[in-house]
């Protein structure tokens, strides 16, 4: 627009610009800006995954098992701060010590495709970065079926397809890592003592 009113300015006889100097000037300007957004505004997948984790964190429900809704023990009583419709994840704790072997899904976080990808376009970052650089980490899998989030808990969910994030491997590998951010349930938190 500026450089179209010198052009009027210039052809009217009110100004003397050389257009073209400008021109030259305003192209370098650009590219210069462009770069300094580009390099300001670009995440590395480490940290894309870290913020992503972190962002969504409120919406993942933390449970202690992760077994059959019909178990004997009852469905399970979670920590979450949200509603069903709005369940971006589960974290499994690690079972530390505990007599129950091979709990599915312990000391890892399963995401809702549906929830990283939504969070990716909204960042301007690529799923597929993530998704490769954690997987030659060794820190992301793409299971084969769908996951219900919900299963063996009060909460209802649908089935969804999910990435699994070695929460335990992020930590040793990050030290920026957000497994704090997922929390922890506890016995007192659940009931209120």
């Amino acid at each position: 627009f500026s450089l179209t009113a010198i052009n009027i300015t210039n052809q009217l006889g009110i100004t003397k610009f050389d257009e073209e100097a400008l021109y030259q000037f305003t192209l370098k300007l650009f590219e210069e800006l462009a770069d300094t957004i580009t390099e300001q505004n670009t995440l590395t997948p480490e940290d894309s995954l870290n913020a992503l984790i972190t962002d969504l964190s409120s919406r993942f429900i933390v449970s202690k098992d992760y077994r059959h809704g019909k178990d004997a023990l009852g469905p399970e009583l979670v920590q979450y701060r949200g509603n069903a419709n709005t369940v971006a994840g589960r974290y499994v704790e690690p079972q530390v010590g505990s007599s129950k072997k091979d709990i599915p899904y312990a000391g890892k976080l399963l995401i809702a495709h549906k929830e990283i990808y939504a969070w990716c376009k909204k960042h301007r970052v690529e799923a597929k970065d993530i998704l490769d650089w954690g997987r030659d980490q060794k820190l992301v899998e793409v299971p084969e079926k769908k996951i219900s989030l919900g299963k063996g808990t009060t909460i209802k969910t649908g089935n969804a397809n999910c990435w699994l994030v070695h929460m335990d491997r992020l930590e040793a590998q990050s030290p920026s890592s957000v497994l704090s951010v997922v929390g922890k349930t506890s016995d007192e938190e659940l009931t209120g003592t």
